[in-house]
């Protein structure tokens, strides 16, 4: 699936959205549960301001940069990024973050992950 690009019916979304609500928080946040209308202005609006917004350069490599920086303060050794291997835009984001290939796995279902490794203690973050 395409970062951002949902393949689900809307219509499915705003159901789950509405199924999923926590009444405490959505009377904090805003003010009472949400509408199916309210849902749908969020969607709406969240879409307008991804295709506008987008490329946003660089943040998600500069995301999993400070993570490994936190990861090395904290005594972590090694980071590991598994990638579905049709999902270049991830193996691009591992590879300028530092990252190198390593062997692919397979998550507990069979799916294949590319895997992209980088040693904490010896690579300058």
């Amino acid at each position: 699936m395409e970062l951002g690009r949902e393949t689900r019916p809307r219509t499915c979304l705003v159901d789950e959205k509405l199924a999923g609500e926590d009444e405490l928080l959505a009377r904090r946040l805003n003010g009472g549960p949400g509408t199916r209308e309210g849902v749908e202005a969020h969607f709406r609006h969240c879409r307008e301001q991804w295709d506008t917004a987008w490329p946003l350069r660089g943040l998600a490599t500069r995301a999993v940069l400070l993570a490994s920086q936190y990861a090395a303060r904290v005594g972590g050794a090694q980071a590991v990024i598994q990638v579905e291997p049709e999902n270049s835009a991830s193996a691009a984001v591992a590879l300028r973050a530092g990252f190198t290939p390593g062997s692919p796995t397979h998550g507990k279902d069979g799916t294949r992950f590319d895997r992209y490794v980088r040693d904490l203690h010896t690579t300058a973050l």
